[in-house]
C-alpha cells in the first residue's frame, strides 16, 4: 500500500511540478510579447516624431525632452540600434529656445 501511495504521490507532485513550470513559461511568453508590441509601438513614435522634427530643422526644448523620453523607454525595452541614428541627427539640430 505504501508503495502504491508513493508512487501516485510522487506523479502527482511532478505533474503539479510540470503545470508550474509551464504557466511560468507562457506568462514570461506574453509578457515578451507586451515588450516586443511596446519596443515597436515606441520606433514607430521615434520614427515619426524624428521625422517631423528634422523637417523643422530646429527642435524646442519640450519637443526635444518628449523624444528623449521616448528614446530612453525604448532603449530600456532592449531597443536596438535603429533609433540610434535618428536620435544622432537630432542630437546635432539647433536647439530652439521656443517652446
Amino acid at each position: 500500500m505504501e508503495i502504491v501511495l508513493a508512487i501516485l504521490g510522487s506523479g502527482v507532485v511532478s505533474t503539479l511540478i510540470s503545470c508550474l513550470f509551464q504557466l511560468r513559461s507562457e506568462r514570461k511568453s506574453k509578457i515578451g510579447k507586451f515588450e516586443e508590441g511596446m519596443r515597436l509601438l515606441l520606433l514607430s513614435a521615434i520614427r515619426m516624431t524624428g521625422k517631423s522634427i528634422l523637417q523643422e530643422g530646429t527642435v524646442t526644448k519640450n519637443d526635444y525632452d518628449a523624444f528623449c523620453a521616448a528614446f530612453n523607454a525604448y532603449k530600456s525595452f532592449d531597443g536596438d540600434g535603429w533609433a540610434d541614428g535618428i536620435k544622432a541627427q537630432i542630437d546635432a539640430l539647433e536647439k530652439s529656445i521656443e517652446d
